[in-house]
């Protein structure tokens, strides 16, 4: 398989481990692997018009009406990409787990999820991530990690790691409500949002 030339990454849930006050159970991360990102943000911009919401609001899952969801995750359907998901139930993590910085959590999650990506999918890839944190300690720190597992060079997989905010870059908004599709389903058994573009993601549960 040839490589992807970009990948759209987002993650979802509390970072923290406080579950007695409210910290979410899952943590997730995402990617989105293709080689034209222009195709899919002409159509979702075409998604603004046909819904009647102006170009400037932005597409979250938790934010969007359920017949929005649908109408988004279901245009997406037709477009050449491959998606892969890593859920982790941070309740079965070891205890050792319990002190990781939020910032750790996040890079340790994508590192993990770029391991368990096919051999030859990414090579001297853009990947985009949403913003989180501060982004030169977030990159320095990821790409630390990545340096530290058993993977080609960083600069071999990747030409460029960025963090950019999602209500800038549509295909992040697209890694978002694909990943809220997922959770929706792994946290209420409700898989309508996610049957549209199921069969594209591959996912790995910790």
């Amino acid at each position: 398989m040839s490589p992807y030339r970009y990948a759209f990454g987002d993650e979802t849930g509390d970072p923290g481990f406080a579950f007695e006050r409210g910290s979410t159970r899952y943590w997730a991360a995402i990617l989105l692997l293709l080689n034209d990102p222009e195709p899919l943000r002409q159509r979702i911009a075409y998604l603004h018009s046909e819904l009647d919401i102006p170009l400037q609001v932005e597409f979250k899952f938790h934010k969007t009406s359920d017949g929005n969801r649908l109408a988004f995750l279901t245009a997406l359907r037709p477009y050449p990409f491959a998606g892969y998901a890593l859920i982790v139930d941070k309740t079965q993590l070891p205890s050792g787990w319990r002190g990781i910085r939020d910032v750790s959590l996040y890079t340790t999650s994508f590192t993990e999820l770029i391991m368990r990506i096919p051999q030859g999918e990414l090579r001297e890839t853009i990947m985009i991530l949403d913003q989180f944190g501060a982004p030169d300690a977030v990159l320095r720190e990821l790409r630390g990690r990545l340096r530290w597992q058993d993977l080609p060079p960083v600069s071999r997989l990747f030409k460029k790691i960025l963090l950019k905010r999602s209500r800038g870059e549509t295909l992040i908004q697209c890694a978002d409500m694909v990943l809220g599709a997922l959770m929706r389903e792994t946290n209420a058994g409700d898989g309508r949002f996610f049957n549209p573009v199921r069969d594209k993601i591959v996912v790995w549960r910790l």
